[in-house]
């Protein structure tokens, strides 16, 4: 049985970043979204809850539980802080593969409690792993 999470980190702001914290919102899930471009947070205050919300509007999803999730929806400063004490890490930045091992070396690099172990990526991982061996 898969074991809800008490807190979602999502990093990276733009579109499937928005995607993926409006579908933790809406199942209720306090949410942590970081990105370190500022406008793409902006955004995201405003896109999130517009997407929850319009699963609410399409029978999608209970409101109640919707709001509830948006009152736990926060904004880090910094990328050890949305990540931690989260169950989860959603990955949500640029196809650049240098980034994505940046922006992954640099969590592991942290001292994080042992939930944080397995990561929720939205990419195709044996892609990487394939352009690594050439």
């Amino acid at each position: 049985m898969t074991q809800i999470p008490r807190k979602v980190a999502v990093i990276g702001a733009g579109d499937i970043g928005c995607g993926w914290s409006a579908l933790c919102v809406t199942a209720g899930w306090p949410v942590t979204i970081f990105d370190t471009n500022a406008k793409a947070i902006d955004r995201a205050s405003e896109q999130i809850p517009a997407r929850a919300r319009a699963l609410v509007a399409l029978d999608r999803a209970p409101a109640g539980q919707v709001e509830s999730g948006l009152k736990e929806l926060r904004h880090a400063r910094s990328l050890l802080q949305a990540v931690n004490e989260a169950d989860w890490v959603i990955e949500a930045i640029s196809e650049d593969l240098s980034a994505k091992q940046r922006l992954l070396g640099s969590i592991q690099d942290k001292e994080l409690p042992q939930t944080l172990r397995p990561f929720r990526h939205r990419t195709n991982c044996t892609k990487y792993k394939a352009r690594q061996e050439h």
